[in-house]
């Protein structure tokens, strides 16, 4: 039975409902005419606040429901959208708290921004297949949705469209889908996997930010961009295999993803942005690809258990702490291409005992008797090791770059380094042996810097010196051997 007592105004096509009027009616059933004529629309904020009405029937023929239509209305439990809808306006329910049911008939072609935001009692949404766009925090807040079924027709999904629906725990995202919106699913809390269809080519940032149950992403070919902090706080995520199409791995994006074991950076990947893999205790092995060129800060930082990590030719900055609290890095090989290498990069690495750098910078932690340098051919010295082996890159080592590294015993310092920081090597205290190449640059020690603490210096010669003194040279079959 219809409700009387309604108001309206007259508009383009037909008569809007504006407000509730005179009607009283809990459960309001909008007329389908109004004095004979269509009713069409219901008004921006027609019934706003309304703290009386449970139940809204919409009939067929009205083609709008306008901004905030319904929102604040604390008692709607159910309300039915006919198919003659084509558009649901902004926050037109927003915080209906009570809401339970919607149906959605085919026709309304766009969920506007914030339409459902904070309906808190709605369980279930499965949209009709002419919807092609959700608009921004459409459903974000919905804290009890469990379920959403998303037409394959959308294209787009706004910023923050699930964001906090911490009971959804799965999706079916569409496969004409382009973009996941900023924050689109973040904080969902139960969401346990997710496909990505193959047009996606951008996931923005935080969209999948402290999704602490997330267990598998299937990431697709064509997928350009990983956005900031896009899985950060994923703690369940114990792979993902990034697509060769990738570019961009934005800062902090798998930052904390603590169940993460191996990673394989695509060679489209030129720099591994800050924090990008941050406290992924788990993670064992990564593979950089040959087209690296700059590790950022932190970006490796407190990944316990990496036991070894291979940095390839042509990588130009390693950012500060890009290593730092990595306990069980054993090994690290770093190229000569290498011209900063920043502080507290490898700080508290305890059981690093292998580093290989190019020939323009240093080695360091191979046993004297293990020892030997790129500047061998076959066991045999090359010609010219006093002289500038090629460009010289690395200058400086910086402060606590590997302090608290307690398992090196012994480093080679290329010609290339002229500045050695204050407390560069502090808390290497099984550090007893520093090996100084030919220079070509001047090199100095900090003052009063701590740098070498526990170590006794020793300098090249190739021929055996005339006086006595801390000097060393390589033999024929590049061993280091004490004058």
């Amino acid at each position: 039975m219809e409700s009387e007592g309604l108001e309206f105004e007259k508009t383009d096509g037909g008569y809007s409902v504006v407000g509730m009027g005179e009607c009283a009616d809990a459960e309001v059933a909008v007329p389908a005419f109004h004095e004979g004529i269509p009713v069409v629309k219901i008004a921006d904020d027609a019934f706003s606040g309304r703290f009386d009405v449970v139940c809204v029937t919409i009939p067929e023929g009205v083609t709008a429901i306008g901004d905030r239509a319904f929102s604040g209305c604390l008692r709607l439990v159910r309300v039915e959208i006919p198919g003659s809808v084509t558009s649901i306006g902004r926050w037109a329910f927003k915080g209906c708290e009570a809401l339970s049911s919607v149906e959605i008939h085919f026709g309304v072609m766009r969920v506007e921004d914030y339409a459902f935001k904070g309906c808190v009692s709605l369980t279930c949404v499965a949209l009709p297949d002419s919807v092609t766009s959700v608009g921004e925090s459409a459903f974000s807040g919905c804290s009890s949705l469990s379920s959403v079924y998303l037409p394959d027709g959308v294209a787009d999904l706004g910023d923050f469209a699930f964001s906090g629906c911490k009971s959804l725990a799965k999706v079916r995202l569409p496969s004409h889908l382009k973009k996941i919106g900023m924050e689109a699913f973040c904080s969902c809390l139960s969401l346990g996997s997710v496909e990505i269809p193959p047009l996606v080519t951008v996931i923005e940032d935080s969209a999948f930010d402290g999704c602490v149950s997330l267990a598998s992403v299937t990431l697709p070919e064509g997928l350009a961009v990983i956005g900031d902090c896009a899985f950060y706080r994923c703690g369940e995520l114990a792979g993902v295999r990034l697509p060769q199409s990738l570019r961009h791995i934005g800062i902090a994006a798998f930052e904390g993803c603590k169940s993460l074991k191996t990673v394989e950076i695509p060679y489209g990947v030129s720099y591994v942005s800050k924090w990008a893999f941050y406290a992924c205790t788990s993670l064992e092995d990564v593979v950089l690809p040959s087209g690296i060129e700059d590790i950022g800060p932190e970006a490796f930082a407190r990944c316990e258990n990496l036991k070894e990590i291979y940095i390839p030719d042509g990588v130009n900055e390693i950012g500060h702490g890009a290593f730092a609290e990595c306990h069980s890095l054993r090994r690290v090989s770093i190229p000569a291409s290498v011209a900063y290498l920043g502080h507290s990069a490898f700080l508290n690495c305890s059981s690093l005992k292998t580093v290989e750098i190019g020939f323009s910078s240093f080695i360091l932690g191979v046993t004297e008797e293990e020892m030997s340098f790129p500047g061998f051919l076959d066991g045999k010295p090359m010609k010219g090791l006093e002289g500038d082996p090629g460009e010289v890159l690395l200058k400086e080592i910086e402060h606590g770059t590997f302090a608290g590294c307690e398992s090196l015993e012994s480093i080679v310092v290329g010609g290339g380094v002229e500045v050695v920081s204050r407390c560069a090597f502090e808390d290497c205290r099984k550090l007893r042996s520093i090996y100084f190449l030919p220079q070509t640059a001047y090199y100095r020690v900090e003052d009063g810097s701590d740098a070498f603490v526990y170590a006794r210096m020793f300098y090249y010669s190739e021929d055996r010196p005339q006086e006595d003194g801390p000097f060393w040279h390589y033999d024929a079959g590049g061993k280091i051997v004490k004058w």
